[in-house]
């Protein structure tokens, strides 16, 4: 988490992220970035098992201008929520299993 509050401070202007088997990132570390950095439009975390529907929340919440946000092998997200969250925000494409 610390890393990636890092990267958000250093690197506001991120437009892709790919944390693909980063196991230990967080919901806290991956709302801090989509919050932080307000252009991203691809957001992988492809195998990232802490990840949970808060992570998603955060996406709704912060990152509107998303379009690709990868999510596959990730699972603490529920299908419920993957589901909510496609509903939601519908210029998203969600990348799952």
């Amino acid at each position: 988490d610390a890393s990636l509050k890092a990267l958000a401070k250093h690197c506001p202007e991120l437009e892709q992220v790919d944390l693909e088997g980063a196991s230990r990132v967080t919901d806290v570390g991956a709302e801090h970035l989509l919050k932080a950095c307000r252009k991203i439009e691809k957001f992988r975390v492809k195998k990232c098992i802490k990840l949970t529907k808060k992570t998603l929340d955060a996406a709704l919440k912060h990152a509107p201008q998303l379009l690709e946000f990868d999510v596959c092998k990730c699972p603490e997200l529920s299908i419920n929520a993957k589901n909510f969250f496609r509903a939601q925000h519908g210029l998203c494409n969600l990348i799952e299993d």
